[in-house]
């Protein structure tokens, strides 16, 4: 499948700009800067140029499905930041990247029923400080020569990569594509939820994608939340 790339140079957020404009889809946004970056609940994202912000936009013909795109999405950011790291990277639920347990991608995912947006956020050159969670950029963990297009580029194969998997073969191998690149269950986890946090041990995800925490005495299913590593 071939997508069409639209550069901008600055834009409010790449999400906002595939939502707004219309594009022959498939169709990636990207631009050098965002004025109003934002992931998950509207948390905003830190967009210092240099690094790669840039939106997938698909026609929705997955339904409730949608969502387990962001499966797919983080697996082609795991490769395309392995593709360029001393380190392996480790995916953390619902939506992130880490190297040495700090952030250095994010995936936001919206629809508007007919279409889908898949925005992702990586840190190339640079990394935000002072925030709730410690953060990392690909060029202070890799001895090798890139440039932003070199990991959009590596993000978008790998994307239709394992979407075609996805496609073809369901979404249980994507899951355990997906865990297997995780943290290992036993990890130590502080989960938030919507009126109080759970603080736990992590046991991977269930079939439907759902965060599996062990407390004390019982297993909680988790389908939606702000997850800490302690």
């Amino acid at each position: 499948m071939f997508y069409c790339l639209h550069y901008f140079d600055t834009v409010n957020s790449t999400n906002t700009v595939a939502k707004e404009k219309t594009f022959p889809l498939p169709a990636v946004i990207f631009c050098e800067k965002q004025d109003n970056g934002h992931g998950r609940n509207g948390k905003k994202w830190v967009s210092k140029p240099g690094n790669l912000f840039m939106t997938i936009c698909l026609e929705n013909h997955f339904g409730t499905k949608a969502t387990e795109l962001s499966f797919v999405a983080g697996l082609a950011i795991y490769d395309a930041v392995a593709s360029y790291s001393e380190t392996k990277p480790v995916l953390k639920w619902p939506n992130d990247v880490l190297v040495h347990e700090k952030k250095i991608s994010g995936i936001l995912i919206e629809n508007t029923g007919d279409k889908i947006f898949i925005g992702i956020g990586v840190n190339l050159f640079n990394h935000p400080e002072n925030l709730d969670q410690d953060c990392c950029h690909l060029s202070e963990i890799s001895d090798q020569s890139f440039g932003r297009d070199d990991i959009l580029l590596k993000v978008i194969e790998k994307f239709e990569v394992y979407k075609s998997l996805w496609q073809k073969d369901g979404v249980s191998i994507i899951y355990n594509l997906w865990s297997e690149r995780s943290f290992p269950r036993g990890k130590e986890l502080t989960v938030y939820l919507e009126k109080h946090k759970e603080k736990g041990l992590y046991e991977g995800i269930d079939e439907e994608g759902c965060l599996l925490l062990k407390t004390d005495n019982k297993v909680i299913k988790i389908t939606t939340a702000d997850v800490r590593l302690q």
